[in-house]
């Protein structure tokens, strides 16, 4: 059930990439009776009005019945291109972005970071509160098309370097439980979800 905010807001789950540490699709791992796209769904959904993935240039359709699936236009360029693929299908101005693997993220932080998402801002990214910034959980506005057009046809495919090279960017600080990903098969056993 969407909450009462007053944003319109799309969701883009990213879940195309190559889970070389893990050695398998993170997307489909069962944490706690669930698999980790799931956690990251459930949290976000009360918050948005659509929901897309990002399947990167393949992967398996994910059991979220109301998602869009989306593929990249420069396949093989990293999560940058799964936000630009997204952002092109987004029916909303502002994108929420999040990957797959951050199933500790709760509701009340991602209607935060949306609600942080105001003219003049293009990006709202989280931090954690030790400083580190967490590009892969943060609002994306839709002026960034041509921005990261750009940088993927120049082959700059970093998410950092690109938030760095945007003007108008809100940091946003959130526990740094919330910002845990899995990237390891052992990751798994410290999670703790709310």
């Amino acid at each position: 059930m969407q909450r009462n905010i007053h944003k319109k807001t799309s969701l883009a789950i990213l879940a195309g990439g190559k889970s070389r540490r893990f050695g398998k699709q993170k997307s489909d791992v069962d944490l706690r009776g669930k698999p980790l796209i799931r956690h990251v769904y459930d949290a976000a959904r009360p918050v948005v009005d659509d929901v897309m993935v990002s399947l990167g240039a393949g992967g398996a359709r994910p059991d979220l019945p109301d998602a869009i699936l989306v593929h990249d236009i420069y396949r093989g360029s990293g999560p940058l291109a799964g936000i630009h693929a997204c952002l092109q299908e987004a029916s909303n101005s502002w994108m929420l972005v999040l990957a797959c693997d951050l199933p500790c993220v709760r509701t009340e932080t991602l209607e935060r970071l949306i609600l942080e998402a105001t003219p003049g801002q293009q990006i709202i990214v989280s931090q954690a509160e030790g400083g580190q910034v967490q590009p892969l959980c943060g609002c994306y506005h839709r002026s960034l098309l041509k921005p990261l057009e750009k940088a993927l046809f120049a082959g700059r495919f970093g998410v950092l370097r690109f938030i760095d090279s945007v003007m108008h960017v809100k940091r946003i600080t959130v526990a740094p439980d919330e910002l845990v990903n899995v990237n390891r098969p052992d990751d798994l056993e410290e999670i703790s979800i709310p």
